[in-house]
C-alpha cells in the first residue's frame, strides 16, 4: 500500500508543479517522475519477495523493466541538468528506452515452465537482446544521419516504438489468457496493463513533443507505473480467479509466444534494411538462425522424452506380463503361469514354436518388416487358443511358448495342428522360404499329471519342449515333433 500512496502522491505533485510551471519546474517534475517510477519498481520487488517459485522470476524481469525507466528518466535528467551534452545523453536515454524492451519481451516470450533447456532460456533471451539492438540500431541510423533533426526520420522512429510497445502489450495481454495459475494470470494481468497504459501514453507524450508540449503533457507517463504500485498492491479480480484456460490452450499460447518475437524481429530487421541494408540484413539472418536453432533444441528434447516415456512403458509392461512388441505375455508371465500349473498337480502342455527362417526374413525385409510378422504371427497364435486357461506367450525373439493347462495329449495334438495352420494359411510373404511365406516349426513336451520324477520342473519341461523343437527344425521345418515326454511314449509327428 506504500509504494502505491507514495506513487499517487508524487504524482499529484508532478502534476501540480507542471501546472504552476516556474524556473526550476522541469527539473522539479524530472525528480517527481523519477520518484513514481521507483515507486512501482519497489512495488514488484516487493511483490517478488511473496512470491514463490517462477513466479519470483517474472516479478524480477518486470522490476528490472521498470529500472531501465528509471535509468531512461535519469538521463533525461541529466540532459537537462547539462544542456552541452544534451545530444549525447538524448541518444543514452533512447539506448535505455530500447534496453527496456529485453526484460518485457523476455517475460512475454519465455515459457517459465522450470523444464525448457538452458540453450532455449539463452536463445529466448537473445532474440529479446537483438529486438532491443535492432531499435537502437534504428534509432542510430534515423536520428544521426545526415540531418538528425528531420521531423520525417523523427517520426519513422516514433511510429516503430509505437508498433513494438503496442505489440508487447498484446503480447502480454495474450499470456494473460492462456496462463494456467492465478498467479501467472495475476502478473500478466498487471504487466498487459501497464504495457498498455504506458504504449498509450508514450505514443500521446511523443505526439503532443512533436507538435508542441502542453503543461500536463509530461505527467502522463507517471500514470502506468502508479497503476502498477497499485495493482500490486490490491488481491486479484474475482474475474481472474474464476477463468480457467483449457490446457490446450495454456500450450498452444506458451508455443506461440517465441514464433511472435521472431516474427517481429524479422519484420523490423526488414524495414531497418531500407535504411542499414546490412544491418537489417545481419539482424533477420541471426533470427532465422536462432529460431530455428530453438525449434531444432525443443524437437531434440521432445524426442528424448518420447523415447523415456516408451522405455518406461516398455518397463511398466514387463512388469505386468505383457510384451511390448507383440501385446501378449511374456517370459516372465509365462514363467509364472508354468510354475503355477505344475504346482497345481494337473497336467501340463507346452509348445515352443518358432518362426521358420526368421533371420533370413529379417535380413531381405527388414526389421520394420520382421517386427510386423511378430506382431500377425503372435496375434494367430492367441487367436487359436480356445479356453481362457491357455496362453501364448513370446519367449523370446522369433520364439513363442504355448502352455495348455490340464489338457489332454489328443487335444495337444490337435491344438498344434491348428497353430500350425493358423500361421501357414495366412500367406506372410517370405522369399527366402522354400514355400515362399511364412511358417513355424513346433515342440510339443507333456506332463501327465501323475508323472512324479526328480526333473519334475520347469525347466526340465522346457527342455524336453526345446529339445522337439530343435528335431522339426533339423527335420526339415514346418511340423510338429513331441519329445516322448509323457512317460516315454513317442507321439506320432505332424507336418503340414
Amino acid at each position: 500500500m506504500r509504494f502505491a500512496a507514495i506513487g499517487f502522491c508524487l504524482m499529484l505533485l508532478h502534476l501540480w508543479v507542471a501546472a504552476g510551471g516556474g524556473a526550476h519546474a522541469e527539473v522539479t517534475g524530472q525528480l517527481l517522475r523519477i520518484g513514481v517510477f521507483c515507486s512501482a519498481v519497489g512495488a514488484t520487488l516487493h511483490r517478488r519477495v511473496r512470491a514463490h517459485g517462477m513466479a519470483r522470476t517474472l516479478w524480477l524481469l518486470l522490476a528490472l523493466a521498470l529500472t531501465m525507466q528509471v535509468l531512461w528518466a535519469l538521463m533525461i535528467l541529466a540532459s537537462v541538468l547539462w544542456p552541452a551534452h544534451a545530444q549525447g545523453l538524448g541518444m543514452g536515454a533512447n539506448v535505455l528506452s530500447a534496453m527496456y524492451t529485453i526484460p518485457c519481451m523476455y517475460l512475454i516470450t519465455s515459457a517459465f515452465t522450470g523444464r525448457e533447456p538452458a540453450l532455449v532460456k539463452g536463445l529466448d533471451a537473445g532474440m529479446s537482446v537483438l529486438l532491443a539492438a535492432l531499435l537502437i540500431l534504428l534509432i542510430s541510423t534515423v536520428m544521426g544521419g545526415d540531418n538528425p533533426g528531420d521531423p520525417a526520420a523523427i517520426w519513422l522512429a516514433i511510429w516503430h516504438a509505437d508498433a513494438i510497445d503496442f505489440s508487447l502489450a498484446i503480447l502480454a495481454s495474450v499470456r494473460l489468457f492462456g496462463a494456467g495459475t492465478t498467479s501467472r494470470r495475476y502478473f500478466y494481468w498487471i504487466t498487459s496493463v501497464f504495457l498498455w497504459c504506458n504504449a498509450t501514453a508514450a505514443a500521446v507524450f511523443n505526439r503532443l513533443d512533436m507538435s508542441g508540449q502542453t503543461w500536463w503533457g509530461p505527467t502522463i507517463i507517471d500514470l502506468a507505473f502508479v497503476l502498477v504500485a497499485l495493482m500490486a498492491w490490491r488481491a486479484p479480480p474475482t474475474w481472474l480467479r474464476r477463468y480457467r484456460p483449457s490446457l490446450q490452450t495454456v500450450r498452444t499460447i506458451a508455443a506461440f509466444a517465441p514464433v511472435a518475437i521472431a516474427l517481429g524481429v524479422l519484420i523490423l530487421g526488414i524495414s531497418l534494411s531500407r535504411l542499414n541494408f546490412f544491418g537489417g540484413a545481419a539482424a533477420v539472418l541471426l533470427a532465422a538462425v536462432m529460431y530455428g536453432l530453438r525449434v531444432a533444441v525443443i524437437q531434440s528434447q521432445h524426442e528424448d522424452q518420447a523415447d523415456l516415456a516408451d522405455r518406461s512403458n516398455q518397463q511398466l509392461q514387463r512388469q505386468l506380463g505383457v510384451d511390448p512388441l507383440t501385446g501378449i505375455a511374456n517370459r516372465g508371465a509365462l514363467d509364472a503361469r508354468m510354475r503355477e500349473t505344475l504346482a497345481s498337480g494337473v497336467s501340463c502342455s507346452l509348445m515352443m514354436i518358432d518362426i521358420d527362417y526368421f533371420k533370413q526374413f529379417n535380413d531381405s525385409q527388414g526389421h520394420v518388416l520382421g517386427d510386423r510378422c511378430l506382431v500377425k504371427v503372435a496375434a494367430a497364435l492367441k487367436s487359436t487358443l480356445q479356453r481362457s486357461s491357455d496362453m501364448v506367450a513370446r519367449y523370446g525373439g522369433e520364439e513363442f511358448a504355448v502352455v495348455l493347462p490340464d489338457c489332454s495329449p489328443e487335444a495337444t495334438d490337435e491344438m498344434a495342428r491348428r497353430l500350425l495352420m493358423a500361421v501357414s494359411h495366412m500367406r506372410i510373404p517370405h522369399p527366402a522360404s522354400p514355400l515362399g511365406h511364412v511358417t513355424v516349426s513346433i515342440g510339443v513336451a507333456i506332463r501327465r499329471h501323475d508323472w512324479m520324477g526328480e526333473d519334475d520342473t520347469t525347466t526340465a519341461l522346457f527342455q524336453a519342449a526345446d529339445r522337439a523343437l530343435y528335431q522339426a527344425k533339423s527335420e526339415g521345418r514346418n511340423r510338429i515333433r513331441h519329445a516322448g515326454y509323457d512317460a516315454g511314449q513317442r507321439v506320432p509327428a505332424f507336418e503340414f
